[in-house]
């Protein structure tokens, strides 16, 4: 046979892997088959681990066999378009891999070893039916590329994903969202999370990441409201604004100094120890904090930073409304504070660009 580094057998009407493949005299590293019928991953190919860039995209595979790993090198995987509903535990043993796309798939769940790939540098999880991501997202210590497009059954995206320090690219257009995380990385340079219909307001931190075009976008009002949500009136318009899962108090401005609870500083503390442990990752330590929901928070991550001096925030902050100077869109941002100083000195620094808006809690 002859030697061969690439195979392209892209629309061909395969219903199988051609097991001609097996007896090349060097295995192809690269291997197109997109657009045939194929409906399985065979268990022989799983032996050719000199394969580093497998493109499945446009079959009916209906699932990713738990061998996978085998493929040792693996370093680019896409199998979108396919029908899976589930991916593999084992899928965090890929160690090399770089780039994984299971986009329009009718997956449901995301496993959470999916943080062991260290390597990972894009994940495309578009069109499917995921309603949670597993924090542990967050782990992939080198992702630059999160794509999230089209999951209209995702509420919310974790904090501690939002904050990865890696993540240069975050998209999340059409999906269930309720809101934006509060806070996102600053080193991130693209973000599209704004065609979200449900969403009632933009916290500040976007404000350099939200163009005009985005801001036509008509919200739609929510037909049910659960309990545990914290949801405030802003009284120019009335409009019904739901802040971040994790919300127990706000404090408007002005107010009294030192309102934040101790709760709240206690849990600052407790993470400050990420700076030598990750504490997030090690349940025998969060096992030892006094209550479930303290180690929640910990694991979780805070759902805000301050605005000013970007301290952390996790259930308790003052909050201010505001609203663009000299625009037409009336777009609402909101802004989370760790204190009055700093919340008066954002505002000092902003007043010619924003003015506030009062706001009520909604009792119900």
């Amino acid at each position: 046979m002859n030697k061969c580094t690439t195979l392209h057998w892209s629309y061909r009407d395969f219903t199988n892997v051609p097991i001609d493949l097996l007896y090349y005299e060097e295995t192809p590293e690269e291997i197109y088959l997109k657009e045939n019928f194929l409906t399985s991953i065979p268990a022989w190919l799983l032996q050719l681990n000199n394969i580093k860039f497998l493109h499945l995209t446009g079959n009916s595979i209906n699932s990713i066999p738990d061998d996978i790993y085998l493929l040792e090198n693996l370093e680019f995987l896409d199998i979108s378009n396919n029908l899976l509903d589930k991916i593999p535990n084992t899928i965090g043993k890929l160690k090399n891999l770089e780039r994984l796309n299971l986009g329009g798939n009718m997956i449901k769940s995301i496993p959470k070893s999916i943080g062991q790939l260290k390597k990972l540098e894009c994940l495309d999880l578009s069109e499917n039916p995921i309603k949670t991501l597993p924090v542990e997202i967050s782990e992939c210590s080198r992702l630059l590329e999160l794509f999230l497009n089209g999951l209209a059954e995702l509420l919310y995206i974790p904090d501690r994903i939002a904050n990865m320090r890696t993540l240069q690219t975050l998209s999340a257009d059409r999906c269930g969202l309720l809101y934006l995380p509060a806070s996102i990385s600053k080193f991130i340079a693209h973000v599209r999370m704004f065609n979200n219909l449900q969403i009632t307001h933009i916290p500040i931190a976007y404000e350099k990441h939200f163009t005009s075009f985005y801001q036509q976008v008509q919200n739609v009002p929510r037909t049910t409201i659960d309990p545990y949500l914290f949801l405030i009136r802003e009284k120019e318009t009335n409009k019904i604004l739901l802040l971040p899962i994790g919300t127990l108090k706000v404090f408007p401005i002005p107010s009294c100094e030192n309102s934040v609870t101790l709760y709240d500083h206690a849990l600052r503390c407790i993470n400050y120890m990420n700076h030598f442990i990750s504490i997030h990752k090690h349940n025998e330590i969060l096992n030892t904090l006094p209550t479930v929901a303290m180690k929640n928070h910990i694991k979780n991550g805070p759902i805000s930073m301050c605005n000013f001096c970007t301290k952390l925030l996790y259930t308790s902050y003052y909050l201010m409304v505001v609203k663009r100077r000299n625009s037409t869109s009336k777009v609402i941002f909101t802004c989370n504070f760790c204190s009055m100083f700093c919340s008066n000195y954002w505002m000092s620094d902003n007043k010619a660009k924003y003015y506030p808006v009062e706001w009520e809690i909604c009792d119900n």
